[in-house]
């Protein structure tokens, strides 16, 4: 979940069939290509999606709930519901469909459940909620043990809530078995990349700060244009005293998406490590030593 829209998407591909993970796909990237489905596209949660984003959330719900009314006792609709609120970044919204997922599906097969409770962490995860995050997060992995993504969230959520030593022992566990056993269990790159930037948030909280830039550098790589990697690698440079490399890594975080919900936040850090930098020579053109 970790975290967002890539987070959900990844887990919609294990949970939908072919067909809805591809719309899945299409919300989450914006396309809609003509006839892709067949006539089988859920048209209530597409035009819901439309107007959450557009602001008319009373109209959006209604779609939604609709949608939800031909299927209340399958997990993947509420999972779709979900991503459309995700991508409106209305995690509250989010959270109270997914809840309702789980509350109407408690004879559904666990590991669909379990992606529910997930996608449930996710939600309060962006909203701060780090108790029902993490609580959604520690029934995942109840439900469905050694799964690395279940891990890996658990652990990143735990990395965000606390500067306990004992918690983030706990962490580490975590995410340091996510990492290997997806690489065992051959995860993409990109998404392994997720989970190696858990890892080195969690050295990062821990203080361990050439850990965390070793391991963060790797994710950014695997992972090219996640902002929230990009930032966290800043962090971790800024915390040597290496601003130039800071200040890079946070260009990169903002341009990669200007919309997202830290995006004040990385301006701040933008701003405030370019104010320390020292003031560069004015480049000229030409041979050196020309005017």
């Amino acid at each position: 979940m970790k975290r967002g829209d890539v987070g959900i998407y990844l887990l919609l591909l294990r949970l939908l069939s072919a067909a809805c993970a591809f719309f899945a796909l299409i919300l989450l990237f914006g396309c809609t290509p003509v006839g892709l489905f067949g006539g089988g596209m859920p048209k209530e949660v597409e035009e819901g999606a439309r107007l959450l984003v557009a602001g008319k959330e009373t109209e959006a719900k209604a779609r939604f709930d609709s949608f939800i009314a031909k299927k209340p006792t399958t997990p993947e609709t509420y999972a779709l519901v979900a991503l459309a609120c995700s991508q409106a970044r209305r995690w509250e919204l989010q959270a109270q469909y997914i809840e309702k997922g789980i509350a109407a599906t408690p004879k559904a097969d666990p590991e669909k459940r379990a992606q529910l409770f997930s996608i449930a962490g996710d939600a309060y995860l962006r909203m701060s909620d780090f108790q029902k995050a993490a609580q959604n997060n520690q029934e995942a992995l109840r439900l469905i043990p050694n799964n690395p993504t279940f891990m890996n969230n658990l652990g990143y959520t735990y990395a965000e809530m606390t500067t306990d030593p004992q918690i983030l022992q706990k962490a580490l566990q975590l995410t340091t078995d996510a990492v290997e056993l997806a690489r065992k269990q051959g995860y993409p790159e990109r998404e392994l990349g997720i989970f190696l930037d858990s890892l080195g948030w969690v050295r990062f909280k821990m203080g361990e700060f050439d850990k965390a830039v070793s391991i963060l550098a790797q994710a950014a790589e695997m992972s090219p244009g996640e902002p929230e990697i990009h930032f966290h690698l800043a962090r971790a440079y800024e915390a040597k005293g290496d601003l130039e490399k800071a200040y890079v890594q946070l260009q990169r975080a903002v341009q990669a998406d200007p919309q997202h919900p830290q995006i004040a936040q990385m301006r701040r850090e933008l701003e405030k490590i370019g104010s320390r930098l020292p003031p560069r020579a004015p480049e000229r053109n030409g041979e050196e030593g020309a005017p």
